[in-house]
């Protein structure tokens, strides 16, 4: 089989819980498609949501329990060799498709070795499943060469093709897939979620929860790894230059061990939010908000560059300098960032005893 495409393979621990309360209404209508003698079972299906979502634990759990030799009624047995296969990353009728390092697209060469192995008869006997990771990234020639399987697919294939949003994909694709949206659960149920599998206090799950949109998984993540504290290592920082506490050096070397990309991305967010904030107050200054939006706009075109060789350091300086100027400037932004820190309403990042 080519490197192109590969079984699929487990996810890297910590692993995600996998009660997913929010999904069980739709998993249950999911299994239920493939069960109802009424109507042919689905050939294409495209899980809609946003990072966190839930789109590769939905994939996973419907691809776990088509492939079960001895599937319940909810989900797969867990025991059979099928699913010891799954568990494994082994099983020879589950593929994944994904972008190959250092790349922003999946490629028609990948797309055509999907199909080559689809073709193939099933180890099981049974369904063959793909799942395409980012299927919006395909470029035309590789959605092109995906068309004819979707038109005419094989007997027991089944193709997963997770996104964003449908309206990222040619209309001659999404128009041959059925289309399933998942929609996060609303604050109260995340946050309580959240507090069952995370050892958190209660201001870094609320600020992992903005972070990611209200996607409950993605806030997980981002509490496993080092967003959360990098997010409030940023708006601290920013926060002390507004209130004239430090200065933009301290700031940079506090800010070191953050990758460049991941610091522009928190300062959009930051700026995001100074913006929301001066739209929603009556006493807002156009000129202020203008120079707000400037600045998340300054922080977006150093984001796109920060792949290049251009000095990030320096980049920062810069920006930064300009941050300064802007609080000092226009009191209401610097008064809307001492509050945030006041308040406690960028995180601690801390965990609970």
């Amino acid at each position: 089989m080519s490197n192109d495409v590969q079984a699929l393979q487990p996810d890297a621990v910590p692993l995600p819980p996998t009660d997913l309360p929010w999904l069980q209404s739709q998993w249950a209508q999911l299994r239920q498609r493939f069960t109802d003698s009424q109507q042919a079972a689905p050939h294409a299906l495209m899980l809609v949501g946003s990072a966190g979502s839930g789109r590769h634990a939905t994939a996973s759990h419907l691809a776990s329990w088509l492939l079960c030799q001895q599937p319940g009624t909810e989900a797969a047995c867990g025991s059979c060799r099928s699913c010891r296969m799954l568990q494994a990353g082994s099983h020879p009728d589950l593929l994944k498709l994904a972008l190959e390092e250092d790349s922003s697209t999946i490629k028609v060469e990948q797309i055509r070795s999907l199909i080559n192995a689809l073709n193939l008869t099933a180890g099981f006997n049974g369904w063959r499943i793909a799942i395409i990771e980012h299927a919006a990234s395909m470029t035309d020639n590789a959605a092109n060469a995906l068309l004819k399987t979707l038109e005419e697919p094989g007997a027991r294939t089944l193709l997963l093709l997770l996104v964003d949003t449908r309206k990222a994909l040619p209309a001659t694709i999404y128009s041959r897939c059925q289309q399933w949206a998942l929609a996060a659960p609303d604050e109260d149920a995340a946050m309580h979620w959240l507090q069952q599998h995370c050892q958190h206090d209660a201001a870094s799950l609320r600020l992992a929860l903005e972070l990611a949109h209200g996607a409950p998984l993605q806030a997980w993540h981002m509490l496993h790894d080092d967003s959360v504290a990098e997010a409030v290592s940023i708006n601290e920082g920013l926060g002390a230059l507004a209130a004239g506490d430090t200065d933009v050096a301290t700031v940079l070397a506090q800010w070191q061990g953050i990758p460049a990309e991941r610091c522009w991305h928190w300062l959009q967010h930051h700026l995001h939010r100074c913006c929301r904030s001066l739209l929603l107050a009556s006493a807002a200054e156009s000129d202020a908000l203008q120079a707000c939006w400037q600045l998340y706009a300054e922080a977006g075109k150093s984001l796109a560059l920060a792949a290049t060789g251009l000095r990030q350091d320096l980049q920062l300086q810069a920006w930064l300098l300009q941050w300064r100027l802007l609080c000092n400037s226009h009191a209401m932004i610097g008064d809307f960032v001492k509050q945030q820190v006041g308040t406690g309403q960028v995180g601690t990042g801390g965990r609970q005893a």
